[in-house]
């Protein structure tokens, strides 16, 4: 299975597709299910409104430009970069809790004025701080496949037989 195109461009967009997976179930082609990817997205979250806790490597700062422009131009992440220590999150996480946090601090943001400064990207107006989240999620979500209604209710079928 591939992962599948996937660009959220608004707060909004971000939690429609959090929630429909959450109802519709997926299947996963990474690591991390819903709940941890809702952790690990909601942690960045956080961060981007009450402060890092971490700074980025001086090599990350001085490729800051290139970073940005790939990042923000092609609205991608290259797959293979590690998340920094405590932003990984286990599967099997409480999913419907997960979900919620992370619908609750998208909506945070939504009116958000104040912002903290990104450790790699320094100072985001918030029109940038949403593009930079909405590709952070893009690319996480992207590796979960929502199931189809077909699916979903073979599988429901399935269950009630068992």
């Amino acid at each position: 299975m591939e992962r599948r195109e996937l660009d959220l461009r608004t707060y909004d967009d971000l939690i429609a597709d959090v929630k429909h997976l959450h109802e519709a179930g997926y299947d996963r082609i990474g690591k991390w299910d819903l709940a941890s990817t809702c952790e690990h997205l909601h942690k960045s979250m956080h961060h981007g409104l009450h402060g890092f806790d971490f700074k980025a490597p001086f090599f990350f700062k001085l490729m800051r430009p290139f970073i940005k422009k790939q990042l923000f131009g092609t609205r991608k992440i290259k797959e293979g970069y590690k998340a920094p220590a405590g932003f990984v999150f286990e599967p099997g996480g409480d999913e419907a809790k997960a979900v919620e946090e992370l619908c609750a601090i998208s909506e945070q943001y939504k009116t958000a004025t104040q912002f903290a400064t990104h450790p790699l990207f320094g100072d985001m107006p918030p029109s940038m701080w949403q593009d930079f989240h909405c590709i952070h999620a893009s690319h996480h979500l992207s590796f979960l496949l929502p199931k189809s209604a077909d699916q979903a209710r073979s599988e429901e079928e399935a269950e009630a037989v068992a």
